[in-house]
């Protein structure tokens, strides 16, 4: 898809597992390190909701310990610009011939900050972030993407998720 333009509602829902709505709407781009960017244009998909997917190398993330590593150093990251970041419990969960890292992460005041996870396979893995206004939207946005983008063959996935 080109940069900026407007993702139709089934287009959109069909991709993240949902059910279309005439008012769901979600935008697409492409950003210059090849992350796919989507952002809700519409309230039905959830205030401030974002998705966004990249391809990484299957060796990323292949074990639990790997991905607690990776989040310890994004959560590093932001606490070295004053952010104060709180990360529930990773979890690991089969999916198929692939295996999803989860974490969900939370500024100090308990707002969402971000949901994040590793769906990685023997030869793909695919980085995915969720954010929105609040936890529980976040986490069905989530949801909804890692389902539909874990049952597609690795072609059909790197073009929601480009490497």
């Amino acid at each position: 898809m080109a940069a900026g333009r407007m993702v139709a509602a089934a287009t959109a829902w069909a991709m993240i597992g949902g059910t279309a709505g005439a008012a769901e709407v979600w935008s697409r781009t492409t950003q210059s390190n090849g992350t796919a960017f989507y952002v809700c244009s519409s309230g039905d998909c959830g205030r401030d909701a974002t998705l966004t997917c990249r391809m990484v190398p299957a060796e990323t993330v292949t074990t639990s310990e790997q991905f607690t590593a990776r989040v310890d150093e994004q959560i590093a990251d932001l606490r070295a610009v004053g952010r104060e970041i709180e990360a529930r419990p990773a979890t690991r969960t089969a999916m198929g011939e692939r295996v999803l890292f989860r974490i969900a992460l939370f500024y100090g005041s308990g707002a969402p900050a971000f949901e994040t996870g590793v769906l990685a396979g023997a030869q793909d893995a695919f980085a995915v972030v969720s954010t929105a206004a609040d936890a529980k939207t976040m986490k069905r946005n989530f949801d909804r993407f890692v389902t539909q983008l874990g049952k597609q063959p690795v072609a059909a996935a790197v073009a929601e998720c480009p490497p």
